[in-house]
Order: C-alpha cells, then sequence, then structure tokens
C-alpha cells in the first residue's frame, strides 16, 4: 500500500497522464459544459456565430438530434471556416459519453470531408485512449498529410499542427522511441512555446536519453508558465526513483522541501516518499507539517493516517481517515482503509463484530418444534386449520418484543384453541412437495412453514389478525361497501382509531 501511495504509479503513468493533459486525448467536458466555443473556439475568433451553435446545443440537450444537426449544417455552408458539422456532433456525443454515436459520425466526416484533418485527429485520439498504439500512429500520420495541405483557416491549421506533433509525440513516449518524441515535442514547442505540458514532455524525454540537466531545465520552465506545475526537484526525484537511484532521488527531495517550504503538495509527495521508503519517522514529520498549512487537506488526512497504519498507531489511524471519510464520503480509499484500520485495530470495542440477522419468522419457526404456535385452531378430526388474512389488509404494526403466545380475542375460537407441536395435515396435493407424510417431520417443506395466524374480530366490520410470526395485521373494510359479518361499515377514521385502542388492549393482554 505504502507503495502505491508513493507517486500515483511510475514514470509511465506520467508519461501517459502529461499526454492527456496535453491534448493528445480529446477532453470530454460535461454535457453542462459544453457552450459555443467548445465547438467553434479554435476555427473563428468571432462571436458572430455564438447563437445559432448554442442553439443548436440546446437542441442536443431536448434531444432533437435531427434539428441540432440541421442548424450545423446550416452553419458550415454559411461559414466554410467552421469544422464540419459531423466533427461538432462528435464533440456533443463525447460530451455525454456516448462513444459510439461519436465514432459514426467521425467515420461518415471523413467520407463527406475527406481533406479535413480534424476527424483523423479525434479518431487517432480515441485509438490511443484506448491503448490501440498502432491505430493512432496511422491516424496521426494521415492528419499529419492532410494538415499539410489544408488552406481553409489558418487558425484551423495551426491548431491541427500542434495536435498532429502531440499525438505523434505520444506514440512515440509508448513506444519508448526517444529520440523521435524529442523531434515532434521540439516542432510543439516551437509552435506553441507557452504550453507547460509540452516542456513537462521534454524533460521526461530528455532524462531518458541521459540529459537530466537540460531535463531541469524544461522543469523549471514549465513551472514558470503554470504555477501548478509540479516542483522542478520533485519531478527529478521521480524519474531518479523509477530508475532505482534512491539516494539521488533523496537529495532532490529535501532540495525540493528546501525550495518550497510553504507548499503543502510538495510536502504531501515528500511525505509519501518516505512512507515508501519505510522512514516512518520522517513521512510523519512532513506530513504534519503539510497539515499544520492546510489542515483540511483530504490528501494530508490520507497520508497521515496511512502512516499512522503502517506505524500500527490505530487509534490515530482511525481517527484522520474517520475525518478524511465525513469530508468525502464518496473517497474510496479514505473509507476503505478507515474499515482495515477497525479489522486491524486491538481495540476489542473497534472492531466490527458480524450481525446475524434473524428475523421473528425465523426464531418462532426454530421454537415451534417445542411449543404450539399461538393462535391456531383444530377441527374436530384432529387437523389443524390455519385462518389467513384478507388480501386487502393493508396496515401492518409490529408486536412488542416480549409478545404473548396466545392472543387475548372476542373471538371464543380463536382465543380458546391452540394446536399441538406436530400436527398430521397433510402436503396439498397441489403443492410442489414431493413428500406428502402424515406429520411435518416427513415433509421437506415442514421446517419453512409459517406459524398459524389467529384472526380477531373487533367489531364495526373489522377485522385484526395476530400472526404467528409476531406482526398484527388489521383489515379494514371501505367505508361505503358491505362489510363482513360481525358488524356494519363505518367510516375509516372511527375505524383506525377504535381498531388502536383495541390493538392496545391485545399487547397488554387485558380484555378489550
Amino acid at each position: 500500500m505504502a507503495r502505491g501511495l508513493r507517486f500515483h504509479g511510475g514514470i509511465t503513468g506520467l508519461c501517459a497522464a502529461a499526454a492527456c493533459l496535453a491534448g493528445v486525448v480529446a477532453a470530454r467536458p460535461a454535457a453542462a459544459q459544453v457552450t459555443a466555443q467548445t465547438l467553434i473556439g479554435k476555427a473563428v475568433s468571432d462571436d458572430s456565430q455564438n447563437q445559432e451553435v448554442t442553439g443548436a446545443i440546446n437542441r442536443f440537450r431536448d434531444r432533437d438530434i435531427d434539428g441540432c444537426r440541421a442548424i450545423l449544417e446550416r452553419v458550415k455552408n454559411n461559414n466554410a471556416k467552421m469544422p464540419p458539422p459531423g466533427v461538432m456532433m462528435a464533440m456533443l456525443w463525447l460530451s455525454v459519453n456516448q462513444l459510439g454515436p461519436a465514432r459514426g459520425e467521425l467515420e461518415d466526416c471523413v467520407v463527406k470531408f475527406a481533406k479535413d484533418p480534424e476527424p483523423f485527429l479525434m479518431l487517432g485520439d480515441l485509438a490511443f485512449q484506448e491503448r490501440r498504439i498502432t491505430d493512432a500512429d496511422m491516424l496521426f500520420q494521415q492528419a499529419t498529410r492532410l494538415a499539410a495541405e489544408f488552406t481553409e483557416n489558418p487558425k484551423r491549421k495551426r491548431d491541427f499542427d500542434i495536435r498532429c506533433n502531440a499525438g505523434s509525440a505520444a506514440v512515440a513516449e509508448a513506444r519508448k522511441q526517444w529520440e523521435t518524441a524529442q523531434k515532434h515535442l521540439k516542432a510543439w514547442i516551437e509552435l506553441d512555446p507557452d504550453n507547460a505540458s509540452a516542456h513537462q514532455r521534454m524533460g521526461i524525454v530528455l532524462f531518458q536519453l541521459s540529459k537530466p540537466q537540460e531535463a531541469l531545465e524544461q522543469f523549471r520552465e514549465a513551472k514558470k508558465l503554470d504555477a501548478k506545475a509540479v516542483q522542478p526537484e520533485l519531478a527529478m526525484a521521480r524519474l531518479y526513483d523509477d530508475a532505482k537511484k534512491r539516494e539521488t532521488a533523496k537529495k532532490l527531495i529535501e532540495a525540493a522541501i528546501k525550495e518550497a517550504p510553504k507548499d503543502p503538495a510538495v510536502l504531501l509527495a515528500a511525505s509519501q516518499w518516505y512512507l515508501g521508503q519505510s522512514d516512518l519517522e520522517r513521512a510523519k514529520a512532513i506530513a504534519d507539517d503539510a497539515l499544520k498549512l492546510d489542515p483540511k487537506s483530504l490528501e494530508g488526512r490520507v497520508v497521515r493516517g496511512a502512516i499512522a497504519r503502517v506505524s500500527r498507531d490505530y487509534a490515530a489511524a482511525e481517527r484522520f481517515f474517520y475525518d478524511a471519510h465525513v469530508q468525502s464520503p464518496s473517497n474510496f480509499p479514505a473509507s476503505n482503509s478507515l474499515a482495515l484500520v477497525l479489522i486491524e485495530s486491538d481495540d476489542k470495542d473497534s472492531r466490527p463484530r458480524p450481525t446475524w440477522r434473524c428475523t421473528a419468522r425465523t426464531l418462532r419457526s426454530r421454537s415451534t418444534r417445542s411449543r404450539p404456535w399461538p393462535g391456531s385452531t383444530t377441527s374436530s378430526a384432529g387437523a389443524r386449520t390455519r385462518r389467513r388474512s384478507s388480501p386487502r389488509s393493508r396496515r401492518t404494526t409490529p408486536s412488542p418484543p416480549t409478545a404473548p403466545t396466545t392472543w387475548p380475542s372476542s373471538s371464543p375460537t380463536a382465543a380458546s384453541a391452540t394446536a399441538p407441536a406436530r400436527s398430521s395435515r397433510r402436503c396439498s396435493p397441489t403443492s410442489r412437495c414431493s413428500r406428502r407424510g402424515p406429520t411435518p417431520s416427513t415433509c421437506s417443506r415442514s421446517s419453512r412453514r409459517k406459524p398459524a395466524d389467529a384472526r380477531v374480530h373487533l367489531g364495526s366490520g373489522a377485522t385484526g389478525i395476530a400472526s404467528g410470526a409476531g406482526m398484527v395485521r388489521i383489515v379494514i373494510p371501505r367505508a361505503g361497501r358491505s362489510a363482513p359479518a360481525g358488524g356494519a361499515g363505518m367510516p375509516r377514521r372511527a375505524a383506525r382509531a377504535r381498531l388502536r385502542a383495541r390493538i392496545r388492549s391485545l399487547r397488554s393482554g387485558m380484555p378489550g
């Protein structure tokens, strides 16, 4: 676990992440974030077509796909500098994570706009994202050839050249062809010198070409362009660590801490590195400093909890992971680590206990072998008869934990007669039970039989059913309908009030 926390993956993961961030793989914004600039911002600078494009986006959100496509085709016919309609439709489909329709739009666009490089670039992006490196390479090469001949829109041509070089560099990095990657990254930086991701990736490639000083300069340039970029010394430490040069990596880690002592991100990265090296004291000290700078840092709490767990300080680990879980309940590392800490804890009160779920029906079915079922009645022939509830029962009221074995009732038949523990009733001829023995002991379904129900006539057309499973059900006839034998119909509100009083008396064991 400590190793996994260390740098969130090795240099291969860092290269892939840089490639994605650099725009090699087309971003998929959420549907609510798609705007007119998302679709046409890289093609035109004016906003004269924004209103129409916004209308097309609204049609797409309303699932009027044909209307959206018609508006985009009209926009393309009115302004040749616009992207093809299929490209814009594919962007909309990707914004809602619909890869199939997006790919179909791009395939149609390749046929209708055969000289436009953008469909090939987007297909190459998708292929690279799916790790189909050879397919991505062929698509980027075709896009490069078409971009060289493209003259419709200079702004789009510049964007095509950047994306072609970025994509080809990503393919070369995935194949560890560092010289080829350097050539494409150099062309990319010449086209867009202010792109921090390009400099970061160039630094990685130069390190792989055994040029660490030049790589450090590229990381520093990226940090100047983007304040959120990784600290240069920290980036170099990651590369040396992947190269199994731990001492050099340690020196660079300390240099990064000295260079940015007030940056919580740098301190947490250094703490994770020391945790991976099993230097728990140093990792704990650095993590505590990071939490002092940002006490509400989610990552800081998770890292500090991991250090405490490895140190077997389960009380501290539980506190940090619990705080992280409360701060972000959907954070899997926090919730999973909290569960593991509770399992590994030496405190018996903190250990989770197994929960045995037994329903009242299960408990009572086990006890029916030694005592009669409540509410059962016996016919003159000795066979037990079970009275089932009406299908119109709607109200259920659970019985108290200490429910009596027999229920008092105004009906002498239901209250006085009880059945023996074993009866001689045979299985029904239409049942699925293959054993039709004379007693439940020879029947495979006897252990699953429900206890009998006792029906209590409460008057006013209502019936209370005391179930052997420990439940009290009330059957109330609707107003205006004929009531069962034993009473006339009455308003439901009055029936409910009367039945509640009757049930209370039944529970207390007192006559109603």
